[in-house]
């Protein structure tokens, strides 16, 4: 499927694409999901398709948000509730073992502002609400600290998506009215070379 018609088919069911975003966001940050599912590619799609005008922007952007705050939530009340049997788990595989050891040294090194910060440090994102959860952090004091990190790093992510479909967006305008213009003057300087070479 092109990029053309993906974007019609967003137009014309936008009712599919914002539960989509709103699942990719919640699953992206969500254990065990976020080992597989990069979040950053439904962040730069809605940011990619906002901007060509497929998809509502602000709409989009909120959804995200909610979604990414929802992971985040269900994260830190399966480490209140789920801990013990989660953590075995997490010694199956290699990747998820050393994931979560920089989670765990991420958490130690920073205490409570763990939260505030790991939306920026990778993978620390994916465990920190989750071993938030299985500490003795009060619930209300958890969401006064992910409310900040979610809500700007998502964003982040959505405008460097808005900043590629935009450019995508004007050099496809660009190409379509000036591409005459310019394999003209391609043409003539391809022809004009040759010329010059041999009077000088």
């Amino acid at each position: 499927m092109s990029f053309d018609s993906l974007s019609v088919f967003i137009q014309v069911h936008p009712f599919l694409s914002y539960p989509i975003l709103f699942g990719g966001a919640f699953m992206e940050i969500l254990l065990p999901f976020a080992f597989i599912i990069p979040g950053e590619v439904f962040f730069y799609t809605a940011g990619i398709f906002g901007a060509t005008g497929a998809i509502n922007i602000w709409i989009a952007g909120g959804v995200l948000i909610l979604g990414g705050i929802a992971g985040d939530t269900a994260n830190f009340f399966l480490g209140r509730w789920y801990a013990a049997p989660i953590e075995r788990s997490m010694n199956y595989f290699r990747f998820t073992r050393y994931v979560y050891a920089r989670g765990k040294a991420f958490v130690a090194q920073h205490g409570k502002y763990s939260v505030l910060l790991s939306r920026f440090f990778g993978p620390a994102g994916w465990v920190t609400p989750f071993l938030a959860g299985s500490s003795v952090m009060e619930v209300r004091r958890f969401f006064q600290l992910d409310l900040f990190p979610a809500v700007s790093a998502i964003s982040i992510n959505i405008g460097i998506g808005y900043a590629v479909g935009l450019g995508y967006h004007v050099t496809r305008i660009f190409a379509r009215r000036f591409a005459p213009l310019v394999g003209g003057a391609l043409f003539v300087t391809a022809l004009a070379i040759p010329v010059i070479m041999v009077l000088y």
